[in-house]
């Protein structure tokens, strides 16, 4: 079958798109490459926001510019982020440092459960939290999250707010009611940061309360902070 003839995933750039007979040939992998200030970030965004406008899950991570200095440079093109979840991977000035020094960061061994309806979203952080030594458990509703935090008995609970059916605020209650799960950190990830969220989150049963797109250092060093749960009681 000609290439010409395959179904394209636009762009986002009207001139490229009509170069590439429609767009890019969906299901392969592709690698852009050329020095700093070529646009390779620009196409990325616009990618993205192509498949965020037709509806389509996406989701940005960045390895080396951070997360502000992303929707700094989508402002300067009038575009907004908000449709697209970012995961900032780019390391903090300290991190590098200490992994100059051939120095691995010490972390708690924790057992951390994330809870967020976006598959990729939550993926994508497992997979971090995965590479960082965590043992990790993805749940994708509610219903799913309570389920598995009776079984799995996390160390901590990242939990978006969000979630359809039953929200972030009322899986926090259901799990300060459970025994089994009572006494684990509870970290609220939302896009919602206003002084009204946040004492929401506290009334709720979270201890912390990030915003998206979540800044892994910050959320790493968090997690370096939090012991292990000692007692694990067997209370039905």
């Amino acid at each position: 079958m000609s290439t010409q003839a395959l179904a394209r995933a636009k762009t986002g750039i009207a001139g490229l798109d009509e170069i590439l007979h429609g767009g890019l040939i969906p299901a392969r992998l592709y690698l852009v490459d050329g020095n700093p200030g070529a646009g390779k970030t620009t196409l990325a965004l616009q990618f993205l926001q192509e498949g965020a406008s037709a509806g389509e899950r996406c989701l940005y991570v960045t390895l080396s510019e951070t997360a502000e200095e992303l929707k700094a440079g989508a402002l300067s093109h009038e575009w907004s982020l908000v449709r697209l979840p970012l995961m900032d991977t780019a390391q903090s000035p300290a991190a590098g440092d200490e992994a100059a020094r051939g120095e691995p960061p010490q972390r708690p061994r924790l057992r951390i459960l994330v809870v967020d309806d976006i598959t990729d979203v939550a993926d994508v952080l497992k997979m971090l939290l995965d590479l960082e030594g965590f043992e990790t458990l993805v749940a994708y509703s509610g219903q799913a999250a309570l389920e598995s935090a009776r079984e799995f008995r996390p160390d901590v609970v990242i939990c978006d707010i969000g979630l359809p059916e039953m929200d972030g605020h009322e899986i926090a209650r259901r799990l300060r009611g459970d025994p089994k799960v009572a006494s684990a950190t509870l970290i609220a990830l939302t896009g919602w940061g206003a002084e009204g969220e946040l004492r929401r989150t506290r009334e709720s049963g979270f201890d912390f309360h990030l915003v998206k797109p979540v800044d892994a250092n910050a959320l790493l060093d968090l997690l370096s902070q939090i012991s292990p749960r000692t007692a694990l009681t067997d209370e039905a």
